[in-house]
């Protein structure tokens, strides 16, 4: 469509209102665009009714200029006006100049008055057009700004709706972990004891533990006042013959209320009496670990 703004029988279409309603809408949508092809279109509308007036216009173009003089007020003061230009351009052309009495100066600047009054108001119309276009660009920016506006505001209620189904997720999450703890009953009686480290395995001082018949759990506390520290730990019990009861790696110290420790939890039924060790080892490099201690401890019957 924009190819079609250069070409002046186009636009004067336009101005007469001969185009059709779609052609009409795109070269409208490029005036708002382009200040340029606004002020073509201008001085094309200026062309148009001085051609009119001075009887260079074809005789399609006049036909169709009348029938928007009818409807078009703007455009019939405009008339008005540049045939009055006209005539008065006219009226000097034919006029010898002949001064015939000593007013002749205040009649010619009478007439330039005159003239320059008539220039006045065309240029004024011009200007009142240039201005309604201003008007429909800040209303397009605004627009464009309300638009951005609520695209702002939609982003944030769909982040503030995923944390709201997030919350009700991990909401969901807490009441199913709590139904499932209501349905385990009371949390049983933990079994805890401290074995202490010992640098060589299969020392004689071993630990003897009872393990009460109510307790749900067991709980070796591995100490380390006797070993370094290391980034994590891992322990491997097994039974003095042995065979492999529990294997943990990733431990980390804990403070205890015996000091630091390695925490092993394991169900009571996995320790029947006899001699058991653990091995505890700790990690120096990655995937590389040292012996740290042994700790020994015997299980007797209840």
């Amino acid at each position: 469509m924009e190819q079609k703004i250069l070409d002046q029988t186009t636009m004067i279409q336009y101005l007469l209102g001969l185009l059709s309603e779609d052609d009409r809408s795109r070269l409208e949508e490029t005036l708002f665009k382009n200040d340029e092809y606004f002020d073509d279109l201008v001085a094309l509308e200026d062309d148009l009714i001085d051609d009119y007036v001075n009887d260079r216009l074809p005789d399609s173009f006049r036909t169709a200029l009348e029938e928007k003089l009818k409807s078009n007020p703007h455009w019939k003061q405009r008339l008005g006006v540049a045939g009055a230009l006209s005539r008065h351009a006219a009226g000097l052309r034919t006029k010898p100049f002949r001064p015939r009495h000593q007013n002749f100066r205040l009649t010619l600047l009478a007439g330039a008055a005159a003239a320059l009054v008539l220039f006045s108001i065309a240029a004024w119309q011009v200007i009142e057009q240039r201005g309604n276009l201003e008007t429909l660009r800040t209303e397009r920016r605004n627009a464009d700004t309300t638009i951005r506006n609520i695209q702002t505001e939609l982003a944030k209620l769909q982040a503030r709706d995923q944390d709201l189904s997030r919350q009700l997720g991990e909401e969901r999450l807490g009441r199913q972990q709590l139904e499932r703890d209501k349905n385990r009953g009371p949390a049983g009686l933990i079994a805890s004891f401290v074995l202490r480290a010992g640098l060589v395995r299969g020392r004689d001082d071993s630990a003897r533990l009872i393990i009460p018949k109510s307790a749900q759990s067991v709980r070796l506390q591995l100490d380390l006042e006797a070993v370094g520290d290391y980034r994590s730990y891992r322990a491997t019990l097994r039974t003095a013959a042995g065979g492999l009861v529990r294997s943990a790696d990733m431990l980390r110290a804990r403070t205890t209320d015996s000091g630091k420790a390695v925490v092993i939890d394991l169900p009571p039924q996995f320790l029947a009496p006899g001699n058991y060790e653990v091995e505890l080892l700790g990690l120096v490099d990655p995937g590389k670990f040292e012996e740290v201690a042994y700790y020994n401890f015997t299980v007797q019957e209840k």
